[in-house]
């Protein structure tokens, strides 16, 4: 049975033409450093993930019983992958003015801007102990749990070799994200109690 992969490659080229056209319009003040991390974050797989569940593009993919068995209609890079291929389809099958609308329609962009700006809290914490010297930074998985196809990840966050802040998410990084979230949270309260001390 053929593939999507090269429909898959096709449409991540035309996603990407589209979402830097959409920035270089909207941000005109942007230089090329803020402008590529901005794409980064708008075509990375946890975004297409999100649009392609929203849209119900599990239910339409052919897929071997033992990928479906293990989860495959729900799988972030399974799904990720479709949604370029959709993308590209509609190139090949239409133009690229289409393949823009359909882009446009689907992709919340000032959303996903605004999620990946306040949710990156890994860099905010990783600058915030460099500056206050604390230590190094690591992040322990201390359990995994739920069925195969829905994982749940529970991360710690170590400084120093001191626990700090624990976090749950279906992927490591998010996981990791919400453990350094709650370190923030407990380093920011421990700092401002030494403030009026």
């Amino acid at each position: 049975m053929p593939n999507n992969e090269r429909l898959e490659f096709l449409g991540d080229a035309v996603l990407e033409l589209c979402i830097s056209e959409m920035l270089y319009k909207r941000f005109q003040e942007a230089d090329e450093g803020v402008l590529t991390r901005s794409r980064a974050k708008i075509v990375r797989e946890s975004t297409l993930y999100e649009v392609a569940k929203r849209i119900g593009m599990g239910e339409y993919l052919l897929m071997s019983q033992g990928e479906e068995a293990s989860g495959g209609r729900d799988k972030p890079s399974i799904l990720s992958d479709a949604l370029e291929a959709v993308i590209g389809a509609i190139f090949l099958d239409s133009s690229l003015e289409n393949a823009k609308s359909f882009i446009y329609k689907f992709f919340d962009i000032e959303k996903v801007l605004e999620d990946a700006n306040n949710k990156d809290y890994k860099t905010y914490l990783q600058e915030y102990v460099q500056e206050k010297r604390l230590g190094e930074i690591r992040y322990d998985v201390i359990e995994t749990s739920g069925p195969v196809h829905k994982l749940v990840f529970t991360m710690q966050v170590r400084i120093a070799n001191k626990p700090y802040g624990i976090g749950k998410g279906h992927t490591k990084a998010e996981a990791g994200q919400n453990a350094a979230k709650e370190t923030i949270d407990m380093l920011k309260s421990l700092h401002s109690k030494q403030t009026e001390d």
